[in-house]
């Protein structure tokens, strides 16, 4: 298993190393940044020189032709002398930004004014903590209720999860959150409108502000929580329906093997193979799945800071929170993997 282990890790560097082009390439043709977004009152207004805006740009390693026009030149005015020296400056500034990173430097952010693994550090427990609660819920809920249709399957029980999933399934987070802000927090005033904390709270109460942001969190949670359970009820039916109809569990049943075992104990484990392959995308799903969820309820989590962020063209944070998106997803490739050998016996991770 360690030689496996070492292989894929070599992988992920070597996918993480293309991931990174990708991720330089999109940022460098990103059609705006923070310096377009910060001075354009100013500039509208003549409170600022050019002179003033290209020494800015040189402070904050901007002082490359706009996005806007490299593409422009590239495409329509530029020649072979202008296209290789875009890739120079690409190749330039690619190097550049990847051996800082190598070294533990993500830059600057420009909107927070601190390093942007400050920023993340600061901001990522707290969609963590929300995604975690969540995400417990919906396995908890999601599979027993996927395995009890699937053992029902077209009885009135299975016609109605059904029916109530695909509604799940289809309605947007945007939409349901506000309908959940609208209901319980404007109208009925039983929760908070937004935020994870109440501002008059004393601080040096440890319980009491533990209580207070997790009644914060009900209706967020709530809402990724329902609005989740669809999909993965919908794979456990699916999938246990295939197992139920597996030659191996007729003959158990035939065998005298009781309907309980024959459904937890034997369809339920091959069942949870498909499963596991979710959990690749469950720890990126844990920080870059609430961008939308946490703007509408105001949670300052590391997803309502990454949505501010593009809007305003923060250039470093964009780009570090995309790397860091990027290594949880090989992260969760490879627990996936080795979490076939607990799931699978069968599964060998030694070649």
């Amino acid at each position: 298993m360690i030689k496996y282990i070492i292989k894929r890790l070599l992988l992920s560097l070597l996918l993480l190393f293309g991931v990174s082009i990708i991720i330089y390439l999109l940022i460098r043709l990103m059609p705006t940044d923070f310096i377009d977004v910060m001075m354009a009152p100013r500039i509208a207004g003549g409170t600022v020189t050019q002179a003033q805006i290209d020494a800015m740009r040189r402070f904050y390693g901007l002082n490359i032709e706009h996005p806007m026009d490299r593409a422009h030149n590239l495409v329509v005015v530029g020649g072979w002398e202008n296209f290789f020296a875009n890739i120079r400056s690409f190749i330039n500034g690619y190097w550049s930004w990847l051996f800082a990173v190598l070294g533990g430097d993500l830059g600057m952010s420009f909107m927070w004014q601190q390093p942007v693994s400050t920023v993340i550090g600061d901001a990522m427990w707290i969609s963590f903590s929300l995604a975690v609660v969540a995400l417990v819920l919906q396995f908890v809920i999601a599979i027993p209720l996927g395995i009890y249709v699937s053992t029902r399957q077209y009885s009135v029980a299975d016609n109605t999860v059904t029916v109530l999933v695909l509604m799940g399934m289809s309605l947007p987070s945007f939409f349901f959150g506000n309908l959940l802000i609208m209901l319980f927090s404007r109208n009925l005033g039983w929760f908070p409108l937004s935020g994870i904390e109440s501002g008059h709270l004393d601080l040096d109460n440890a319980f009491r502000v533990f209580l207070d942001r997790a009644w914060h969190l009900v209706l967020p949670i709530f809402t990724v929580t329902l609005l989740s359970i669809g999909g993965l009820t919908r794979f456990t039916r699916i999938t246990m329906l295939e197992v139920l109809s597996a030659d191996y569990i007729r003959t158990a049943r035939a065998k005298g093997c009781s309907e309980r075992t024959a459904i937890y104990k034997h369809a339920f484990r091959n069942t949870l193979i498909p499963i596991v392959t979710m959990i690749a995308g469950i720890l990126p799903g844990l920080f870059g799945g609430m961008i939308i969820l946490e703007e509408i309820f105001g949670i300052p989590g590391i997803g309502q800071r990454a949505l501010h962020a593009l809007r305003s063209g923060d250039i470093p944070f964009i780009m570090g929170f995309n790397m860091f998106l990027a290594i949880l997803s090989v992260i969760g490739t490879l627990l996936s993997d080795l979490a076939y050998v607990i799931v699978d016996p069968r599964v060998k991770l030694d070649r």
